[in-house]
């Protein structure tokens, strides 16, 4: 009798253990510790900005940023957006971004001079990146890439009677995040 109530006891224990054992989150499906929420400032040579990620998957994930650079005489961009990032390989990513962008720079026009140019529209931004963490694995990380933010919009010469059109412009942002996964 007591072989078999303790046998029953320890199939039960085993059984309610593996039950209460179970979580939603598990923390070989991200890295980084298992961290899934990724907060970082974004700087640069004449760049401020901040981005938000949060991981979907071990290789996929969303989120948005909002940055600002200026340079005074040569460009001025603006964007707001949201991106999705696919990583390669041991943090290296991709990403895909789309939002509202304004960028004004110098440009040349049709007849051999340069006038200042302002495009305001919807932006297509593709990413490449590296994620690292100097740390233990889910706390502090670093963050360099590089983004071509295309914007796609009304297209207008800053101090000119001419009517603006639809255009398109280019940038070219180099950044370093700085942030904390939590």
């Amino acid at each position: 009798m007591n072989k078999k109530l303790f046998l029953v006891v320890v199939v039960l224990a085993s059984v309610a253990g593996g039950i209460w054992a179970q979580t939603d989150e598990k923390t070989d499906e991200v890295p980084w510790g298992g961290k899934k929420n990724f907060v970082s400032v974004d700087l640069g040579i004449l760049l401020a900005g901040a981005r938000y990620e949060r991981f979907l998957t071990q290789k996929i994930s969303v989120g948005a940023n909002v940055y600002w650079a200026n340079s005074f005489i040569i460009f001025n961009e603006f964007e707001i957006g949201l991106f999705a990032r696919y990583y390669l390989w041991q943090g290296l990513f991709g990403e895909l971004g789309l939002g509202f962008h304004n960028h004004s720079g110098t440009e040349a026009r049709g007849d051999g001079t340069d006038g200042v140019f302002s495009t305001t529209g919807v932006s297509i931004t593709p990413t490449v990146g590296w994620k690292f963490d100097p740390g233990n694995a889910g706390g502090f990380f670093v963050e360099p890439g590089i983004s071509v933010p295309i914007t796609i919009g009304q297209k207008s010469e800053w101090m000119s009677s001419e009517e603006s059109e639809v255009g398109v412009s280019a940038g070219f942002v180099l950044f370093c995040g700085l942030g904390w996964a939590f």
